[in-house]
């Protein structure tokens, strides 16, 4: 009789490793793929936002006459200053009513300490944040718990910081200064009081207490950024920012407890170079005052802006002083050569 052949009982240890070898293979040509396939969503994802976000600034323009302002605050600088942003102006057009309507217009909002005030700080808006950021969900910042962070700030400026400005010295270099200016007597924030000095700080699209219409934009709404993204690197203060109280660094929605010296919680200069933000550079207070101020992204290729038009586009890292400071102007008459 034949005796039954017997059956092999598994893999030998060399067809084991053969099989783990081409699964890592696998794994290694696959991950790449996969990887590019999520920041192409999650950058496709933020253009998205960005362009929400210009149908709103539109909007509001449409129904008030101008656009928004960066920062709406009624006390001079050097004082503990609360102020509303851009963001809360527009929150009826990005489906944000309710938001809206629980918090009122008032000369001095308590952010940190009104239940309505706080909890509209606290709002989780999807719009408002990139899903490429790398900052917390919340954190707790200028004694407002659980506090929601944006990844998107809006262009006050393209002078300060940049070297290829006209402007010299101490306050055209840092954030700090964003917000200085002489000012007229206020008449709250249904009628902005005005900057009367030091205008080239304020010559971009969202500025302090600003009222900027599209026929003031004469260098051209394609020629013109308006909000571009940014996220938070650090909770460190510097000198100045010390004053707004602790956890002002980073980019918030709808207003803050005290904005002094911290203009950058809602805006930020097109002078800093982008990216502006590797720790081996913050060496400085000045370095860090750059870093807040200036616009970050974690896409690869550059920073995502919108421009007043409408339009979304790219702008690379290495984009130069001359441009970023033709883009961050709404009437400087200078020619911004994009790719």
């Amino acid at each position: 009789m034949l005796s039954p052949r017997k059956g092999r009982a598994g893999f030998t240890l060399i067809e084991l490793l053969v099989v783990i070898a081409i699964i890592a293979i696998l794994i290694g040509l696959l991950l790449p793929a996969i990887q590019k396939v999520r920041e192409a969503a999650a950058r496709a994802s933020c253009q998205n936002n960005l362009k929400q976000l210009g149908i709103a600034v539109i909007a509001y323009h449409d129904a008030n006459g101008y656009f928004p302002p960066g920062v709406a605050r009624q006390q001079n600088q050097e004082n503990v200053s609360p102020a509303y942003f851009w963001t809360y102006f527009i929150l009826p057009y990005i489906e944000q009513q309710n938001v809206y309507n629980s918090i009122t217009l008032v000369a001095s909002p308590v952010w940190a300490d009104g239940a309505n005030f706080q909890a509209a700080c606290q709002a989780q808006i999807k719009t408002l944040r990139c899903p490429a950021t790398t900052d917390q969900l919340t954190y707790n910042s200028q004694f407002i718990g659980a506090r929601f962070p944006i990844s998107y700030a809006a262009v006050q400026t393209g002078d300060v910081g940049n070297p290829a400005s006209t402007y010299a010295g101490a306050a055209a270099e840092w954030t700090a200064h964003l917000d200085d200016s002489a000012w007229t007597a206020s008449g709250g924030f249904n009628n902005y009081s005005l900057p009367t000095t030091f205008l080239y700080r304020f010559n971009g699209v969202f500025s302090v207490n600003s009222k900027t219409t599209i026929a003031n934009i004469t260098d051209g709404t394609s020629n013109t950024a308006g909000i571009g993204e940014r996220y938070q690197y650090l909770t460190k203060f510097d000198a100045y920012t010390v004053s707004a109280g602790p956890g002002s660094y980073g980019t918030w929605a709808m207003g803050s407890p005290n904005i002094n010296n911290t203009n950058e919680e809602a805006v930020g200069s097109l002078g800093f170079p982008f990216n502006y933000n590797l720790l081996s550079l913050l060496t400085s207070d000045k370095d860090l005052s750059w870093g807040a101020g200036c616009f970050s992204s974690h896409h690869s290729g550059g920073v995502q802006f919108l421009f007043m038009d409408g339009s979304v586009r790219m702008l690379s890292t290495s984009t130069s002083d001359a441009v970023r400071l033709a883009l961050g102007s709404i009437n400087g008459g200078e020619v911004a050569n994009l790719p």
